[in-house]
């Protein structure tokens, strides 16, 4: 009788040994699919929110692309989860140069460039919070500030100090126009900003046409 019930303990014990493995299983099974499976939504619902396909999704990273990838050689490099993601695409009309850009939280940085025998920086600019500030011809000093608090306002660079200039109009980075009417042309290998009569007369005109 006592070695029945022994038997008897023993083969609960071993289903209570069974069943708490197996409860084990499905927690570590869980535990390793939600995170995937919500990495998967996310890629879906950035896929729709930028008209990209998802490449690969390797935890804890997602690649996205352009849809014409590899024809066209964008991505954009996520870690999921994490407030930051890195992207590169093409930079239309420019056939040879790309923009890379990092974005962490509201901080961002990008670079336009482009790469043969080696890479060169054409422009970059960073961002934080609702003010930007660029560089034109990648010289190391600032020539635009676009501020989008309190109000939307663009100033540029001009003879120490910053200067600010007309919204709007389809003038290109490159020409601005001041709140006194006097337009400007930014001249490239200068890195400077001219009068528009002064460009109009040949001077510096060969080089503010946004490229090197």
């Amino acid at each position: 009788m006592c070695e029945k019930i022994k038997t008897r303990y023993v083969t609960l014990l071993n289903l209570a040994l069974l069943f708490i493995n197996g409860l084990f299983l499905v927690i570590i099974i869980i535990s390793w699919l939600i995170p995937a499976v919500r990495a998967v939504k996310r890629s879906f619902k950035l896929e729709h929110d930028l008209g990209m396909k998802t490449y690969v999704i390797k935890q804890p990273f997602s690649i996205l692309v352009n849809r014409s990838f590899p024809d066209k050689a964008e991505f954009k490099l996520i870690e999921n989860g994490a407030p930051y993601f890195f992207s590169v695409k093409n930079v239309e009309g420019k056939e040879k140069r790309r923009n890379a850009e990092l974005i962490v939280g509201k901080f961002t940085a990008s670079c336009i460039f482009s790469q043969d025998d080696k890479i060169e920086i054409y422009e970059y600019s960073v961002t934080n919070g609702s003010e930007s500030f660029i560089d034109l011809n990648a010289d190391g000093k600032f020539d635009v500030r676009i501020s989008c608090y309190p109000e939307r306002r663009k100033d540029i660079w001009l003879n120490g100090k910053w200067v600010a200039v007309v919204l709007g109009g389809n003038r290109g980075k490159y020409n601005n126009k001041l709140l006194s009417g006097v337009s400007y042309y930014f001249d490239i290998a200068k890195g400077e900003w001219l009068p528009q009569e002064t460009v109009e007369t040949g001077v510096g005109s060969n080089n503010s046409t946004g490229g090197k």
